[in-house]
C-alpha cells in the first residue's frame, strides 16, 4: 500500500495509484502460452508488448 488518506477519522490504504497495465491482444498471449508449454524445461517467462497504459 503506498497512500494512506484520513477521511472523517477513518484511514484508508489505497494502492499503487500510479499503476500501469499492458493490454494487448488475446491471440497473442495465446501462442506465447503455447510456445512457453512445449518448452523442454520449466522456466518463468513475461508477456509484454512494451507499451504501458494507465490502469483505468
Amino acid at each position: 500500500m503506498t497512500k494512506t488518506a484520513l477521511v472523517i477519522g477513518i484511514t484508508r490504504q489505497v494502492g499503487n495509484l500510479g499503476a500501469k497495465r499492458d493490454y494487448s491482444r488475446p491471440r497473442e498471449y495465446v501462442l506465447g502460452e503455447r510456445l512457453m508449454v512445449r518448452q523442454d524445461e520449466a522456466n518463468d517467462y513475461v508477456l509484454a508488448t512494451e507499451v504501458a497504459t494507465p490502469a483505468p
